[in-house]
């Protein structure tokens, strides 16, 4: 268990979140922070709380995570807290995002 706290963060290469813990994803005034994997993210018991202010633009799609580099991403947030209004978390390719609602792809 454990949280990783408004930042963007990279990581080298491939990464397991299991357990209790929790990633706090910002997004304030259209700007999102980011947790990137240089290869596979497995998402295991780990929770996603969102902290948003500012104004978000309607249309964007924000990053949280990425399984970049030809990762995949593997698994799905146990819980994920605090959507904005309007909003949901998308699970698209190796991609997690808070999207408008009227723009899902796949939705957890």
């Amino acid at each position: 268990s454990g949280s990783m706290a408004h930042a963007n963060i990279a990581v080298a290469t491939n990464a397991v979140l299991n357990g209790g813990g929790t990633i706090h994803g910002r997004v304030v005034n259209g700007v999102a922070d980011r947790a990137v994997v240089k290869g596979t993210l497995v998402l295991s018991g780990f929770t996603l709380d969102l902290d948003a202010s500012g104004s978000l633009r309607g249309g964007s799609p924000y990053t949280l995570v990425d399984a970049a580099g030809g990762g995949a991403l593997v698994g799905r947030f146990a819980k994920i807290l605090d959507v904005p209004s309007g909003y949901a978390v998308s699970y698209r390719g190796s991609t997690v995002q808070l999207v408008c609602a009227g723009t899902l792809f796949s939705l957890n």
